[in-house]
């Protein structure tokens, strides 16, 4: 039989051995607390390093594009300082091309004005030297001389009232000469049939020139020769454009160009001809119910066409 002692003794270890299994169990939770909770610990920290590596790579992106974008404004600035300096270069040479054209421009006004002025000194000294002169004939020659001269004063008259002086309005310069000529010859517009018809108006003056010379001694052969037994005097002048080419016509309607003077070319004739070379104009003449004058210019003679 078991002694009071002996059973006192199973008790105690009993007792002890259930704290032990106890003490066990606390220690294996607490051993598996600590060990999730180092495998939390390292789950959270490995987390944590990567959203550190991600901001890290977000904030490395940032600064990435900050850096190209301060580069790319700075290019961008300084291309468009350059396209400004440029710009206010090239502002600054037109005006300064302008204001030079400008003053050339009205330089060649002042000089065509000059010119138009000395050519009306010129004019009236060959009306002064006319009453001098006792024979018909000298006093013809030099009325014919002042005619051209007063020819040349319109077209220089043209040039320095017009914006451009290497055009000329040429129909209204053979509109003013015509009506110079009707006028010094004795005849007015009531009584006179002029008809002008010009469809290549602004022409180069060193075209005009020549040509306007050439007109006007054709006409003034017209209002000398043609109308002294006409009733209704008339004058046509008619240029039309043919693209290579210009077609000049001009008619009166006298009694035709006569023999000897077809035959023997005076000095007007001989200028027409002059004058026409000039143009490297081919021309004929004829008779047609007056006298006919028929000219055609090359077009790459004028620098305006």
């Amino acid at each position: 039989m078991i002694s009071i002692k002996q059973e006192g003794e199973y008790d105690s270890a009993l007792y002890f051995f259930q704290i032990k299994v106890q003490l066990s169990d606390s220690i294996n939770n607490i051993t598996k607390s600590s060990q999730i909770a180092n495998v939390q610990v390292k789950y959270e920290t490995g987390k944590k390093e990567e959203e550190i590596i991600h901001l890290n790579g977000l904030a490395k992106a940032r600064s990435q594009r900050m850096i190209v974008l301060t580069v790319a404004s700075g290019v961008l600035l300084l291309l468009l300082a350059v396209v400004w300096m440029q710009k206010r270069k090239s502002q600054q040479q037109k005006q300064k091309i302008s204001e030079q054209s400008d003053k050339l421009q009205w330089m060649m006004k002042e000089l065509h004005h000059r010119v138009k002025n000395n050519l009306q000194i010129v004019s009236s000294l060959l009306n002064l030297q006319s009453y001098r002169l006792k024979d018909e004939e000298s006093q013809s020659a030099i009325r014919e001389s002042q005619l051209r001269v007063q020819a040349m004063s319109l077209m220089h008259q043209r040039l320095y009232q017009v914006d451009d002086v290497s055009l000329v309005n040429f129909k209204l310069y053979l509109t003013d000469l015509a009506e110079t000529l009707m006028k010094a010859y004795g005849y007015n517009s009531d009584s006179f049939d002029l008809q002008i018809h010009i469809e290549k108006e602004m022409m180069d003056v060193d075209t005009v020139m020549p040509l306007g010379l050439l007109v006007n001694e054709i006409i003034t052969n017209s209002f000398k020769y043609a109308y002294k037994q006409v009733d209704r005097p008339s004058l046509h002048i008619n240029l039309t454009d043919q693209g290579k080419q210009l077609n000049l016509e001009i008619r009166d309607n006298g009694p035709g160009m006569p023999d000897q003077q077809t035959s023997k070319p005076g000095f007007g004739q001989k200028l027409i001809k002059a004058l026409s070379g000039q143009l490297k104009a081919s021309y004929s003449v004829r008779n047609e119910q007056g006298a006919v004058y028929q000219f055609t210019i090359p077009v790459q003679t004028e620098k305006a066409a």
